[in-house]
C-alpha cells in the first residue's frame, strides 16, 4: 500500500526505553491525516509532524521522502 518509512519521537523521555511500532494508521490518526495543519518541520529528508498518540502523548512524526537517504 505505502512504502513511506516512519519515524516517531516521543516528547516524554521515560517512555524512551524501548522501541514502540506503530501503524501507518495509528500515524494518520495522530497527525489528522498528515495535516499541513501539524507540520513543524522541512527538510532534505521528509517531513515533519505534529501528532498526538493514543495515549496523549505528543509525537514528533517523520515521513521520509522515497528518495531520502535516512
Amino acid at each position: 500500500r505505502c512504502q513511506r518509512r516512519m519515524f516517531v519521537w516521543k516528547q516524554a523521555a521515560s517512555k524512551l526505553r524501548g522501541v514502540q511500532v506503530f501503524t501507518y494508521t495509528e500515524l494518520e490518526i495522530a497527525t489528522n491525516k498528515f495535516s499541513a495543519a501539524n507540520v513543524i518541520g522541512n527538510g532534505g529528508y521528509g517531513v515533519v509532524y505534529r501528532g498526538i498518540l493514543s495515549d496523549g502523548t505528543v509525537a514528533a512524526i517523520k515521513m521520509l521522502h522515497r528518495e531520502g537517504k535516512q
